[in-house]
């Protein structure tokens, strides 16, 4: 199969310790729940970024923002809203826990400019 590069933006491979995390998006801040794992970033650009993650048949959800974070280095940036581009298995993979591994492209909404700083490559 013929992988055909979609992206209009530079990609940029991260290192594996850079999580993706999620939680429901409310309009008042007390209510909002704590950020959970999604899975671990495999790339990012300006425009996107796709992320691994075990496939353990979460229900869709709606109205959900996103944390990019890399415990190791201090990095935390919360409030990311994406739209999901593709989803994918991938055969045989074996790191996630046993479980079916999947690889899901995101595209990222509108973000701040604060957000946009934080990207590599600006």
């Amino acid at each position: 199969m013929i992988e055909i590069e979609k992206r209009k933006d530079e990609r940029w491979v991260v290192k594996p310790s850079v999580l993706l995390e999620f939680r429901a998006a409310r309009r008042i801040s007390l209510l909002k729940g704590r950020y959970r794992l999604f899975g671990i970033v495999l790339d990012l650009s300006m425009g996107g970024l796709a992320v691994e993650y075990a496939d353990r048949k979460l229900r869709p959800l709606k109205n959900i923002e996103y944390a990019l974070s890399a415990p190791g280095s201090g990095l935390r940036l919360e409030g990311i809203r994406m739209t999901p581009v593709s989803d994918m298995v991938l055969a045989d993979e074996t790191g996630c826990g046993g479980t079916v591994c999947r690889r899901r492209g995101f595209r990222f909404d509108a973000m701040t400019s604060d957000q946009q700083e934080i990207l590599p490559g600006q």
